[in-house]
């Protein structure tokens, strides 16, 4: 039983299982023999390399804040520069609201094209400000401090250099995240005197996605306030605060424990960035080893890859090809294997069916024209039902007329007649234009106004262009009888025939209305689905589903006692 199940595990199945349980199993056997060899080899780790690769990316983390705070500062110059804010802050007239509103449009301008600024004030040298708030949020300024202008002094002692300060200053407010205020004096530029301070406000989280996402790395000021980074690196800020700041080197590296923690601060700003660096010899070798192990897998699965495609293009993708085009005969799909193989197995495989695809086709080919035959004796047998039923009906019309009427009107309905068939023969032909396809319906109810004076008024809404559109021969005809016959003589009053003919979307719209009896819902259903032994919509609809190969071709509208309407909607493109 053991025996019978590892055959039907191992050996069978397609040529894909097959391929893929021996790359397994070379690929197991590989990675077997290369963690063995790592194990033996890596046997200690460099400590000083690793710790170069944390510091460096500290470094990198350093650069990336301040960046930002070049973009910044180069935003600030923008506006600081520019003649709006100049006149303003130079405007000692504050009733004056030009320079003002000038000074807000041109900041809101500048920022239009920086993200994430939640607003920037600028301030003059005595307290009065502008300002502006952007869609990120709201900050606010602390008035009681602006009145003070000591900051100011503060910031103009820089010179033209700038400051960065958190939302730990108390100088701007907003409740809802953290933020950084970017701050510097702006002067005169030809004086060099200051006349002014320009604030921009930024969360937070803009450096935070500057630095990227990592959980070994936090940001903190200079009064241990920590503004993201994990627990490990707030445990550690607020015990060793004054050894971080007080005496903080670029890359200053602090042991505890397994972990080593180095420091940065920020240019121009009370800003420090920290990151943690493991220093287990044990952990770092793992890691290594699952590194190169990464590498070496992937080299195996390359050259495994290699041998896959290798034998996919040579002998399993012309047999999956050559499977595929079979499957599809279930769908209708005949057509010959088209593949090129230098197996000689799989070419022969390849012969024996297109030779016997090619004896199908001709046999459905042989089908197909006895069934073209079957459909075009169906369509003349319909064609022949409908000429003799209208002769037949106009013949007892001119009967009754040729003894209730004088010679004059029996000519007229003779003459009418005539023209109805010149037009109905149309030298043989199946198709016909609306417009004799018109004239036709005309001529014949001329004939039944000569019989039927008082039964009904025949009117006609037609679209020009449709005219000269090509349509089956003999459709509006039997449609406009059956209006007359089962529609108006039924009805003990005068009625209307309405005849209409124009576009619908991308159909062709014919349209026979009668005022006569209508019909319900299931006598309708019944008469299109049903041959009732005489002609009317099941024959016209079976006909013109034959021609265009559609049944969605019409539309009825009928309510019993009031009316019936049918349209008739031919594919434009067909007609």
């Amino acid at each position: 039983m053991f025996k019978n199940l590892k055959h039907r595990i191992l050996f069978k199945g397609n040529l894909k299982k097959h391929m893929r349980i021996m790359l397994a199993l070379m690929l197991t056997g590989y990675l077997g023999v290369s963690m063995l060899f790592f194990c033996i080899v890596l046997q200690h780790r460099l400590i000083p390399y690793y710790r170069s690769v944390n510091e460096d990316a500290l470094e990198t983390a350093k650069i990336s804040c301040e960046k930002v705070f070049e973009n910044l500062s180069s935003l600030s110059k923008i506006i600081m520069f520019s003649d709006e804010i100049t006149a303003y802050l130079t405007d000692n007239n504050s009733s004056h609201y030009a320079h003002t509103k000038e000074a807000i449009r041109y900041m809101y301008l500048c920022t239009n094209y920086y993200d994430k600024i939640d607003s920037v004030y600028v301030f003059k040298t005595n307290g009065e400000y502008v300002n502006i708030n952007t869609s990120f949020g709201h900050v606010s300024v602390d008035r009681d401090k602006v009145k003070n202008t000591d900051w100011i002094k503060d910031i103009t002692s820089l010179g033209g250099g700038y400051r960065v300060l958190t939302d730990k200053n108390g100088l701007f407010i907003r409740k809802d995240r953290e933020f950084f205020t970017f701050i510097r004096a702006i002067n005169d530029l030809e004086t060099l005197r200051p006349i002014g301070v320009i604030a921009i406000n930024c969360p937070l989280s803009l450096l935070e996605s500057a630095v990227g996402d990592s959980e070994d790395l936090a940001l903190f000021d200079s009064n241990g306030n920590v503004f993201f980074g994990e627990e490990f690196s707030k445990q550690f800020i607020g015990e060793h605060l004054s050894e971080l700041v007080e005496g903080n080197d670029d890359g200053n590296v602090h042991a505890l424990d397994k972990y080593s923690i180095a420091t940065a601060s920020i240019a121009n700003s009370d800003l420090f960035l920290i990151k943690k660096m493991a220093i287990s010899v044990v952990s770092q070798m793992q890691r290594e080893i699952i590194w190169l192990l990464v590498i070496l897998l992937i080299l195996a699965v390359v050259f495994m890859y290699a041998m896959n495609m290798y034998m996919r293009i040579i002998v399993i993708r012309p047999l999956e090809k050559l499977s595929e085009t079979m499957d599809k005969v279930k769908d209708g799909y005949m057509h010959r294997a088209g593949l090129t193989t230098q197996v000689d197995e799989i070419n022969i495989l390849k012969d024996s069916y297109n030779n016997m695809i090619i004896k199908i086709n001709d046999l459905i080919l042989e089908l197909v024209e006895q069934e073209k035959v079957l459909a075009q004796s169906r369509l003349d047998v319909l064609v022949e039902q409908i000429n003799p039923h209208f002769l037949y009906n106009t013949l007892e019309t001119l009967g009754y007329m040729s003894l209730e009427s004088d010679r004059k009107e029996v000519y007229e309905a003779i003459v009418s007649l005539g023209d109805f068939y010149r037009i109905f023969l149309n030298s043989g032909e199946e198709m016909t234009t609306v417009e004799l396809e018109l004239e036709m319906i005309q001529n014949y109810l001329k004939l039944q106004k000569l019989r039927y004076d008082d039964l009904f008024e025949d009117y006609y809404d037609i679209n020009p262009r449709v005219l000269n559109i090509h349509i089956p021969k003999l459709i509006l005809q039997p449609l406009v009888e059956n209006s007359l016959y089962h529609g108006l003589r039924k009805k003990d009053e005068k009625g209307v025939i309405r005849i209409t003919a124009d576009f619908e979307d991308n159909n062709l719209a014919l349209t026979i209305y009668d005022s006569g009896i209508g019909m319900t819902e299931e006598e309708i259903e019944k008469v299109i689905h049903t041959d009732t032994g005489g002609f009317g919509l099941y024959k016209t609809l079976q006909r013109l589903s034959y021609l265009y190969k559609s049944e969605n071709l019409y539309r009825i509208e009928s309510v019993k006692g009031e009316f019936f309407k049918i349209t008739l909607l031919l594919p434009y493109d067909k007609c």
